[in-house]
This record gives structure tokens, C-alpha cells and sequence, in this order.
């Protein structure tokens, strides 16, 4: 008689970690940063991540272009002195094509060690039992969401773009581009090879910003979904403990244990991109609060000389969408993380809940084991986030605005 695997052993279910992340996966490689081979597969088994493909040499290239743009960046700044708007813009824009660039290459090193991480995650899958339950987050349609908002908040700012390069110069192609990407221009000869090169890149950067908070959703959205899996599983639990007093926790213990090996398997390959989205959100959120400051407080000054000043329409949808596609994309970040911690504490309220009568020593030590656990993502392993890391960065934010409320115009930087 052939033998049958328990229901704790059986093939890997529709909820792993390779079906959530691998539409995103082939997004990315389309637009391309991620050179991982075999994602068009359904089968996880022949991904791998490798350098011996005609893709790299479309990653190299995306790459080598980045870099091109922020040293031309770097050099515009040396070349300029003046202090006036245009050379905050550039300030922001070298701090945001920095952060592509190390996001690019950090992705290399990701791809580089995908096997070994889907060889572990799946090892820990095989060992997590089935659940009873249906209803899960589709992360899909979280995905499609955000992806969603940052391309009409990118169409709308291409319009905005046109629509400045107009005022300021002649409204043809050629006028926009030596408006927009003057650091570039100034150095080499106009070519609309060069200007569509410059152009792709910077709708390249708008997704991998998008593609960094999509992928730490997506695979936040897979752990929480095997949590509540477990929380219903301890539930089912804890209702047969009030008609059978002798009710074993260690099969349930070992599921906890199972899943705390398969956050910390997440987290030591998350934790970089976890960390540079905290800080780019971090850095947009604070941009436009020193934005919309200075056009309040100059708005004022216009007022007491007796000058006209007013936004067109355009410009304050495209303010109005860029801020609340920031604000949308760092909540969802922010709190998912953070709810899954919520989620990993859940059963401490079975303590409250177990009949007197079914407590034993096996499930005060499963209680011991997640009151001491560590269970949740962090940045870098420098902070773990939870409610209050919320909180804190929250208070920050105020902290931060406060301080460019109190200071002179002359002194904000």
C-alpha cells in the first residue's frame, strides 16, 4: 500500500510565497531590473537568478544609464551656485536617481541569492498545514492598485511638465527636453536618441519606485494570509477545548514555530527594501511639506506687497495626485507591515479565552513562546516594525513640520 503524506506534509498550496510574488517579478523584469530567469513559468523550480542570459545585457544597460544620469546630476550641481528652486529640484532629483541606483543593483544581489531563498521558503511551506480557509487578500488587485496611481499620477505630471516647459520656452518636443533634462544637455549635444534614452529612464525610475513599496505589499500580504490562516486554526482549537480537556497544542506550536522561521526566511532578504522604502517615502513626505510651506509663506509675503499669485488647475492636480498617491503608497506600506506584526500576537488572547479546566503546561509554553518571539519585519534589522514604529515616524513628521514652521525663510534648507 503506497504510503500517504499527512495533511502537515502535502504538496505546497495555492497560497505560496512564488504565486504571490511572480506577477510582480515579471513586471519588473519587463521593465528591467530583474534579472531572474524562469519567471514565466508557474513552477518555481527552474527560477533562478543568473548573469548568462541576453537579459543582463538589457539590465546593464538600464543600469550604466542610471549612473550616467547622476553623475551628469552631480556635475550640473558642482557646475551651479545659486540657491534658488531649480537647484532644490535637482538636490531632490540626485537624492531620488540615488536611491534607483542602489535599488538597481541591490536587486542584483536579491536575484543572485532567489534560489537559495525559494529552496528554504518552500522547504518551511511544505511543512505548514493546509487551512480550511477561503477568503484571503488578493494581492493582485492590491498590486494593480497602486501600480494604478502612480501611472496616472505620471501621466499627469507629463502633462504638467509640457505644460511649464511651454511657459518657460518654446513648446515643441526639442523645447521640452532641453527644459526638463538641461543637466544633460549642457554637457552633450541635443539628440532625440539621447532625449527618448532620458525619457525612458525617468518612467523606468517612477515603476521601480512604485515596484519597491509593491513588493514589500505583496509579500506582507502572503505572511499575513498565513497567519489568519493559523489564528483560524488556533480558534478551531481553542472551541474544542470546551468538550475535550485533554486537547494537545504541540502540533499547534510547531505551526507558530514554522511561521516564525518563515518571516525571519523573508525579512533577511526583505529587510534592505523594507529600509529604502521607509526612507524614500520619508524623503517625498517631507519634500512636500517643505513644498506646500514655502508656497504658503511666499504666498503671504506676495500678499502683504500687494502681488497676484495664483495656481493654475494643473498645477494643484498634479500637487493634489502626487501627494495623495505618496500618502496612498506609504499607508499601505506602513500599515500592512505593521498589522502583521498585530497578527503574529493575535493568540495571546487565547489566554483569555481557554477554559481554566484545559490549561496545561504545553499551552503555557506555546503562551511563552509568543509573548518571547520576535515575529515581524524590519529596516535593516536596525528597527522592527510594529504600531508604535508607526507611531514614532508619525510624530517625526509633525516634529519635522514644526521646526520649518518656526524657522526664517532664509534659513530653510
Amino acid at each position: 500500500m503506497k504510503y500517504k503524506q499527512p495533511k502537515e506534509q502535502q504538496s505546497l498550496t495555492d497560497k505560496t510565497f512564488y504565486k504571490s510574488v511572480r506577477k510582480l517579478l515579471v513586471f519588473g523584469k519587463i521593465m528591467g531590473f530583474v534579472p531572474i530567469v524562469g519567471l514565466f513559468q508557474e513552477n518555481s523550480a527552474n527560477t533562478r537568478g543568473t548573469w548568462k542570459s541576453l537579459y543582463t545585457l538589457y539590465y546593464l544597460h538600464n543600469t550604466a544609464l542610471r549612473s550616467l544620469i547622476l553623475i551628469l546630476l552631480l556635475l550640473n550641481m558642482v557646475a551651479s551656485f545659486k540657491l534658488d528652486a531649480n537647484e532644490y529640484q535637482n538636490k531632490m532629483e540626485i537624492l531620488i536617481t540615488s536611491f534607483a541606483l542602489f535599488l538597481t543593483i541591490h536587486m542584483s544581489v536579491f536575484c543572485k541569492n532567489w534560489r537559495n531563498m525559494m529552496d528554504e521558503i518552500e522547504r518551511i511551506e511544505r511543512l505548514i498545514p493546509k487551512s480550511a480557509r477561503r477568503r484571503n487578500i488578493d494581492v493582485n488587485k492590491v498590486l494593480i492598485f497602486l501600480f494604478g496611481m502612480g501611472i496616472i499620477e505620471d501621466l499627469i505630471y507629463l502633462v504638467y511638465s509640457v505644460h511649464k516647459a511651454c511657459l518657460s520656452t518654446e513648446c515643441t518636443v526639442r523645447g521640452y527636453y532641453e527644459y526638463y533634462y538641461d543637466f544633460t544637455f549642457n554637457v552633450i549635444p541635443f539628440s532625440y536618441f539621447a532625449a527618448c534614452a532620458m525619457q525612458i529612464s525617468k518612467l523606468q525610475k517612477t515603476f521601480l519606485m512604485a515596484f519597491l513599496d509593491a513588493m514589500i505589499v505583496s509579500v506582507t500580504v502572503y505572511l499575513m494570509n498565513r497567519f489568519q490562516d493559523f489564528n483560524y486554526a488556533l480558534a478551531v482549537r481553542l472551541k474544542k477545548c470546551r468538550y475535550n480537556k485533554n486537547v494537545q497544542w504541540r502540533d499547534i506550536q510547531g505551526y507558530y514555530t514554522r511561521l516564525a522561521k518563515l518571516v525571519r526566511a523573508v525579512d533577511d532578504r526583505y529587510n534592505t527594501f523594507i529600509f529604502m522604502s521607509f526612507a524614500v517615502n520619508l524623503v517625498y513626505i517631507c519634500k512636500n511639506i517643505y513644498v506646500y510651506i514655502q508656497y504658503h509663506r511666499h504666498k503671504f509675503i506676495n500678499a502683504s506687497a500687494q502681488v497676484s499669485e495664483s495656481l493654475s488647475w494643473l498645477e494643484v492636480t498634479h500637487f493634489f495626485m502626487f501627494n495623495v498617491s505618496v500618502l496612498t503608497k506609504a499607508l499601505m506600506t506602513f500599515t500592512s507591515t505593521a498589522y502583521l506584526h498585530t497578527l503574529t500576537r493575535e493568540p495571546l488572547n487565547a489566554l483569555h479565552t481557554i477554559p481554566a479546566t484545559a490549561y496545561s503546561p504545553q499551552f503555557q509554553r506555546f503562551m511563552d513562546q509568543v509573548f518571547q518571539s520576535k515575529v515581524h519585519l524590519s529596516g535593516l534589522k536596525m528597527f522592527y516594525i510594529s504600531r508604535n514604529t508607526i507611531l514614532s515616524v508619525i510624530s517625526t513628521v509633525i516634529t519635522y513640520e514644526l521646526v520649518l514652521i518656526q524657522l526664517p525663510d532664509n534659513d530653510i534648507i
